[in-house]
């Protein structure tokens, strides 16, 4: 008679249930690290490796600890004769942890989506499989223990698993990735063929463009796309600092909707992005950026093909993080979730693009968009790309850093003298002497040509590509940047027009009339339905409404822009808050803090470097710009979103010091 092999403890059970699925899971994300991400070489391999190892060992501790509580408690009769406890259930934890795995990868990576008729015949056909394994590894023990060699205690599963590794084998062979079956597939296949490059310059000033009428030739490639496209005399950003500006660029939110307004502030789950929506229409989509605000870490990986810049989350990048995601997003209940992957993701070894503030970036990221253009040229795309020329420090590459000054600069004349944080008129900073203000501005120009001329490379290699005519290129900056005119320096520290009046050219010789200039004002909320419309996209359902609106009839055509469209844009910096409107000629900033508050009023048509306030004169206007500015203000804060945040790791903390934003 047949007994029961003894069983273990039900500790040691458990432990080994957890080491099995942990082990399991650790080769399976070495495995998958491997196939997937080793090609990179801009990041560190042993890093990202032992993030996806660490990640893939958690989650089998988690499957291994389920799997071993269910077996404790089980009766001794549901189990196979002759085969422990011990090994029963550590048998399944691994086979369950394939599951996982494989499963995993097969619905990121190859299967159009977790609840698609295609999906679920694959998981199911998955599941068998792991089920026949499972089936083969317990019979061939309890052949063993028994010391029988029937050969029908387990041949009979031999067959069937023979024939399932086959058809697995075979499916794998012909079943396109995810990539090329979006190709193929109506319901995601671009409608149009168009390319999409929404290139956003760093502190950016639209009145040191040679365009836009500055004395120096700083921008001829830029002054070339200008001419033949569209020039935006009056484009407005919605925030003067990158974090919560970049947002609403990909969100086409208020930043008191979106939310984003700290420095370790990410981009909410519930607003879509961009990216994502131009992923769902079919497009491959691509995100470089030198800007360590523009990354994964803050939620720009959304809907991201690849991603070049900021470090690797790891929960966001691996097959299981992405299943988890999807659940989390699918259920609306599970919130909780993202919050904790966002956290053991930052907790893990980050594998960063190392940027150096002093490096030529502009050249970098073109390389390396070049590249991710030539992988699949035949399939249209769109990338995102965030230069940080002219952005602090300023180290223009020779020839250029003697372009504007014969003198090479010194290390003081490449950075801001340092202020206190806070908003005009509540804070000023320390002037510079005339001949260290023309310097640091110089350099800044200098800074200006140098992207110019990379920017004229990219576009000679776009036409050398024969993409020339089917690329819509729009090209604008996150801010511009204070020289003390108002008496602060930098960005993120006023509402003035030097830091929210930015550039904004559209250009796309295949399809949209150019040698015009607009007016405006156009927002950077008008960015991304604009763009969508462009590609005859449509929003997904059940995310944010979009605050802006879609331009594109009016680019398509050939007429003037008639809008007037109203500017809005705030910040909020330590216990202080600065919002302004724009309608028509008129600008109204409101600046207040818990003991005071400012309220100007510019005319600037008359008036545009804003030095005469006229809101004491002017008293009618000043008190309906202000009505309104409330009324649009607690319209966007009655539509916020719930947003988390990023734990500040060393590597960020260093990055974020270099560019002047900490201390």
């Amino acid at each position: 008679m047949k007994q029961h092999c003894p069983d273990e403890t039900t500790a040691k059970c458990l432990l080994r249930c957890v080491v099995a699925a942990a082990l399991t899971l650790a080769l399976l994300g070495a495995l998958e690290f491997a196939v997937a991400r080793f090609g990179d070489p801009s990041r560190d391999p042993l890093s990202e490796l032992l993030a996806y190892m660490l990640f893939y060992m958690l989650v089998g501790c988690v499957i291994g600890l389920c799997i071993g509580i269910v077996v404790s408690v089980l009766p001794r009769n549901t189990r196979p004769m002759g085969v422990s406890r011990g090994l029963f259930s550590a048998t399944l934890s691994s086979i369950v942890a394939l599951f996982v795995a494989l499963g995993s990868w097969l619905n990121i990576e190859v299967l159009p989506g977790m609840l698609s008729s295609v999906s679920i015949a694959g998981d199911a056909l998955l599941l068998a499989f792991c089920a026949t394994v499972f089936t083969m590894i317990i019979r061939s023990h309890r052949a063993r223990a028994a010391s029988t060699h029937s050969g029908s205690s387990w041949r009979s599963p031999l067959v069937p698993a023979l024939v399932l590794c086959g058809v697995l084998l075979v499916i794998g062979a012909v079943a396109p990735t995810k990539e090329a079956a979006a190709v193929g597939n109506d319901r995601t296949c671009p409608s149009t063929d168009l390319n999409v490059l929404l290139l956003v310059v760093d502190a950016l000033r639209a009145d040191h463009l040679s365009c836009y009428g500055y004395e120096r030739q700083t921008s001829p490639n830029l002054d070339a796309l200008a001419a033949d496209g569209i020039l935006v005399q009056n484009a407005y950003s919605q925030a003067p600092l990158t974090k919560s500006s970049t947002a609403s660029l990909v969100t086409s939110l208020y930043p008191s909707t979106h939310n984003v307004r700290g420095l370790l502030s990410v981009i909410p789950d519930a607003a879509s992005t961009l990216m994502a929506e131009m992923q769902d229409a079919g497009y491959r989509t691509s995100v470089l950026s030198a800007n360590a605000f523009v990354a994964p870490e803050f939620g720009f990986d959304r809907g991201v093909d690849y991603m070049f810049g900021g470090s690797l989350n790891v929960t966001k990048k691996s097959s299981i993080g992405g299943v988890l995601r999807q659940f989390a997003s699918t259920t609306g209940r599970a919130r909780w979730l993202v919050g904790l992957l966002n956290s053991i993701g930052n907790g893990l070894p980050r594998a960063a693009v190392e940027l150096s503030p002093y490096e030529e970036h502009a050249g970098l990221l073109n390389d390396r968009l070049l590249s991710w253009i030539d992988a699949a040229p035949d399939r249209p795309f769109f990338a995102y790309v965030h230069y940080m020329e002219p952005h602090m420090p300023l180290a223009p590459p020779t020839p250029y850093d003697t372009m504007f000054d014969e003198r090479p600069a010194a290390p003081h004349d490449v950075e801001f003298p340092w202020q206190a944080p806070g908003l005009l008129p509540f804070i000023e900073a320390d002037p510079l002497s005339p001949e260290e203000h023309e310097r640091l501005v110089a350099q800044y120009d200098a800074t200006i040509a140098y992207f110019d001329a990379e920017l004229g490379r990219l576009i000679g290699e776009l036409a050398a590509r024969g993409l020339e005519d089917r690329t819509l290129v729009l090209i604008t900056a996150d801010h511009g940047e204070a020289f003390y005119a108002h008496g602060a320096w930098g960005h993120g520290n006023s509402l003035y027009e030097e830091l929210i009046r930015v550039p904004l050219v559209v250009w796309a010789p295949g399809d949209i009339p150019g040698g015009r200039s607009w007016m405006g004002p156009i927002r950077h909320i008008d960015v991304m339905p604009t763009l969508l419309s462009a590609v005859e996209a449509s929003p997904k359902p059940g995310h944010s409404v979009f605050e802006g609106e879609s331009l594109w009839p009016e680019l398509k055509g050939d007429r003037a822009f008639e809008k007037n469209l109203p500017v809005f844009a705030e910040q909020v910096s330590q216990d202080q808050s600065a919002r302004c409107l724009r309608v028509g000629n008129w600008k109204l900033i409101h600046v207040e803090s818990p003991e005071e508050e400012h309220i100007m009023l510019f005319d600037l048509a008359r008036d545009p470097c804003e030095r005469h306030d006229l809101a004491a004169s002017h008293r009618t206007e000043r008190d309906e710009m202000l009505a309104r500015l409330i009324q649009l203000h607690e319209r966007s804060r009655d539509k916020r979103i719930e947003t988390s945040e990023h734990t500040m790791d060393e590597s960020l903390r260093e990055t974020l010091g270099a560019l002047g934003y900490i201390q």
